[in-house]
């Protein structure tokens, strides 16, 4: 339906389309297509000429038949149902659904039916206009619309449907966990070392000579002198 979302905001920016659009847009959208607006009561000789009784249980429907080109609608419906109708009959006329004969809307799940359908809704609630309006309710979107409330409760479903998805923060991986204590653990250790080499720097040689001296006289004591007593026998056994 993307094809056919793009073929709408097309159209509306050729005819320079505002919403909410009206029935007067409307009656001036059908005649730019080469299409006559009439209710079922301003065309009821028409209709019984062409025997098209069996289509006014449709809200609206258009026919192309010789040099007749109408779009025929229930003036008795909502101004909601009336817009959409309008709308979806635009959208056959648009995507080339109809060469000759009638097409009525109706809820036939055909596929030119659901192309209808969306080309009416982007037309209606183009979902970029509704989201730089930022409408969050029903009530919001029949406002900007004249949508009846069931369809205007589809527009803001899909509106919610394409909502971009907040990214979510993916949680850390037990390895990279890992290295990361590793990293701090390297860290601890650099840090360490550096304070110890700083001390190194700092070592002056005042401190070293101080310190060499105490475990020199530690090391060399001096032996005590003998006694008098051992010095004479030493000499008499001589």
């Amino acid at each position: 339906m993307e094809n056919i979302i793009r073929i709408a905001d097309d159209f509306a920016r050729q005819y320079k389309l505002t919403l909410p659009l009206r029935l007067d847009t409307m009656r001036h959208l059908c005649d730019a297509l080469g299409y006559k607006l009439l209710t079922y009561a301003e065309g009821a000789p028409i209709l019984e000429k062409l025997s098209f009784d069996d289509y006014m249980h449709c809200p609206a429907f258009c026919t192309r038949v010789m040099d007749c080109n109408v779009v025929f609608y229930d003036d008795t419906c909502s101004v909601g149902t009336r817009l959409f109708s309008l709308a979806h009959e635009i959208g056959h006329i648009v995507l080339r659904h109809i060469a000759t004969g009638a097409l009525g809307y109706d809820a036939s799940d055909t596929a030119q039916e659901r192309e209808a359908d969306a080309f009416a809704y982007a037309l209606l609630a183009p979902l970029d206009a509704l989201r730089a309006a930022r409408v969050r309710t029903v009530k919001q979107i029949q406002r900007m619309t004249l949508l009846d409330r069931e369809r205007a409760a589809h527009v803001l479903a899909e509106l919610q449907a394409e909502q971009p998805e907040t990214p979510q923060v993916k949680p850390a991986r037990p390895l990279l966990s890992f290295y990361a204590s590793i990293g701090v653990a390297l860290v601890l250790v650099i840090a360490s070392v550096s304070v110890l080499h700083f001390r190194r720097l700092i070592y002056t040689p005042d401190t070293a000579q101080s310190q060499t001296f105490v475990i020199t006289a530690r090391t060399h004591r001096q032996e005590p002198a003998p006694a008098e007593s051992t010095l004479a026998a030493a000499a008499i056994s001589t």
